[in-house]
């Protein structure tokens, strides 16, 4: 039954695939304050959760990220794969990027693309941030059923209302990483979490139904953000919110809800390359002459010309709606 189960996620998944848009989500239990998420989030262990402001040619949008470098921010490959310019703010400080790009499988036009599993991308800043620790990463394939926490700059709202508004506010909370999506601990490029209904336990379609004390689901605005599993080390990034889908027909996240999330540790021999290649980067790496291409494939610098985005489709897949949780702004 658990695999049957599984094929038949996986069949709405794909499905709802060809029907990507950006996500609205960002929601809490009815029963407890969202102030508790935003009064949690400002922790000091989450000063390196960073809000990034883009730019493409035709609108601007809000995403997430994580400092795992001082001047290396980690996040979906959906928040940079269309921008001119990026903008990133770390425990109230702005910083402008200079490079930034995502994983080099990453297919932005193709329908499949999100639950591909390659919806990772790293931004380099031009100035290294002073005074916050960056995150480290978690190396393990042992996130099915651990408590996480995950962290943003999404939206808010509850599971019986779904998303109601945006802030700008970070907040955090708590979910289980019910299980992999298409592979196992060794293949799988993603992980999968619900929001639990404590009113009705049927909503819930993956694992448990039992919601956790500050149970949360992903906001828009939340793309490339952190999720973070504890170890004995500490708190460490395991996941980058990737995208989202309802089965009510509407995308607001609301109870029921099932979000994807690209796994860390897959991609940490990708990471480790990028991050060397910046730190052998000469002086003045800006130039127009530089390289780039050879050292940092599908990477590009600021002053970067973007064609026009392609047209977003919106509709539905039976009850699935599968979402990005970027959060476009005028």
């Amino acid at each position: 039954m658990q695999n049957c189960n599984r094929m038949w996620i996986a069949g709405v998944v794909f499905a709802a695939a060809f029907f990507c848009s950006y996500c609205h989500a960002g929601t809490v239990r009815h029963d407890r304050s969202p102030l508790l998420h935003a009064l949690l989030a400002t922790s000091p262990v989450f000063d390196s959760v960073a809000l990034v402001e883009g730019q493409n040619n035709s609108y601007g949008y809000n995403g997430s990220g994580t400092l795992i470098a001082p001047d290396v921010v980690l996040t979906a490959a959906h928040i940079v794969d269309e921008a001119v310019s990026l903008d990133v703010t770390i425990d109230g400080t702005t910083y402008s990027a200079d490079m930034w790009g995502p994983f080099p499988k990453w297919q932005p036009n193709n329908p499949f693309g999100l639950i591909m599993g390659y919806d990772i991308g790293l931004i380099h800043l031009d100035t290294p941030v002073a005074d916050i620790t960056p995150a480290t990463r978690y190396q393990g394939k042992d996130e099915r059923g651990q408590v996480a926490v995950f962290a943003g700059y999404g939206s808010t709202g509850t599971g019986l209302t779904g998303e109601l508004r945006y802030d700008g506010v970070k907040r955090v909370g708590l979910n289980t990483i019910d299980t992999f999506f298409l592979g196992n601990s060794d293949t799988s490029r993603i992980f999968l979490a619900d929001f639990d209904n404590p009113l009705r336990p049927s909503d819930s379609l993956l694992g448990s139904p039992d919601p956790l004390g500050l149970e949360y689901l992903i906001a828009s605005g939340d793309s490339g953000g952190p999720v973070f599993l504890a170890t004995d080390s500490g708190l460490k990034v395991a996941g980058v919110h990737s995208f989202g889908f309802g089965l009510d027909f509407i995308s607001d996240s609301d109870y029921g809800d099932i979000t994807g999330h690209t796994r860390v540790t897959i991609f940490n021999d990708w990471i480790n390359a990028v991050l060397q290649a910046f730190e052998t980067l000469p002086a003045g790496s800006m130039a127009s002459d530089f390289p780039l291409e050879e050292s940092l494939p599908g990477f590009v610098r600021r002053t970067r010309t973007v064609p026009e985005p392609t047209t977003l489709l919106l509709a539905a897949f039976g009850a699935a709606l599968i979402l990005r949780q970027k959060r476009r702004h005028a």
